[in-house]
């Protein structure tokens, strides 16, 4: 009898039914890994889980049954492991979903502190899902969070942006001039590089993002549309300067279109009567032309 095999503890659908001789911290784990394999659904994994004795559960064991089945973590007690607060980053590790079964001991502005610091990319999410964690944010994790993460950023009020997470993110690379336009807080960009600001580099590459020499030579390129070029940076460069200097650029169809992305209708509306390249691209736009 091989009782090292898999196909060994799956003829054994509970765990009290398997030879005492099997009923250890060796047996358990083999036997809830026979069972509890990826694909099953989470109360299965939960049931399983739960047929363990609490002797014979190992940390190696709750961290394996966390990796594909979050909610387990709800059954794990703090009193359970010194080990808790660490297994309960790793299954965030594996699903920001974990947030929503930590216990009180693991919900701790320690513990966010941590999840801004390694898991900025998905912070923002949990910090809207889950109340525990926004009633710890302080403002100092606010602005952890908000230099750690672009998103987090934006996601705040105008008024509630540091001018270091905007150094940050604005000022060192161009990618969140793209995230601002599609979040429609373009202007935020637009306010930043008032003054002659101007981002480092694009945030991948090593060599800085050439500055428009003007308005007509930033305007040229978005009609140009070079896939090269960061287009957001440049339309929020563009509108730094009077939108009555950007209207007296539009002088055929093509030159149209980039100033019907950068502006709203309430904004273009003055002008559309002076333009009639701006007056058909506009008409095309309503009519689904």
């Amino acid at each position: 009898m091989n009782i090292s095999g898999d196909n060994f503890y799956k003829a054994y659908d509970r765990f009290e039914e398997l030879p005492e001789q099997c009923k250890n911290e060796f047996g358990a784990e083999k036997w809830f890994k026979a069972w509890a394999t990826d694909g099953v659904d989470q109360d299965f994994a939960c049931d399983c889980f739960q047929q363990i004795p609490l002797n014979l559960m190992t940390d190696d064991l709750r961290k394996y049954a966390i990796f594909n089945h979050t909610q387990v973590l709800e059954l794990i007690d703090p009193s359970d492991t010194p080990a808790y607060k660490s297994i309960c980053l790793q299954a965030y590790r594996f699903s920001s979903r974990a947030a929503e079964f930590f216990k009180e001991e693991a919900r701790t502005t320690e513990i966010v502190e941590l999840l801004i610091k390694d898991y900025s990319w998905s912070f923002l999410t949990s910090y809207r899902a889950y109340p525990w964690i926004s009633e710890l944010m302080t403002p100092a994790l606010i602005e952890k969070a908000s230099l750690a993460s672009d998103m987090f950023m934006l996601s705040l009020p105008d008024d509630q942006m540091s001018q270091a997470a905007l150094d940050k993110h604005l000022g060192e690379g161009t990618s969140t001039y793209s995230a601002l336009q599609r979040v429609g807080k373009l202007h935020i960009g637009v306010e930043y590089l008032k003054g002659g600001r101007w981002p480092e580099s694009d945030g991948t590459l090593d060599y800085p993002i050439p500055k428009p020499k003007g308005i007509e030579d930033a305007f040229c390129a978005l009609v140009q549309n070079d896939m090269e070029m960061p287009r957001a940076l440049y339309m929020a460069y563009v509108m730094t300067y009077p939108i009555e200097d950007v209207m007296a650029l539009v002088v055929s169809p093509a030159t149209a279109r980039p100033v019907i992305d950068m502006y709203s209708e309430k904004e273009l509306r003055p002008h559309i009567k002076a333009n009639r390249h701006l007056k058909a691209l506009m008409l095309e736009e309503s009519l689904g032309l």
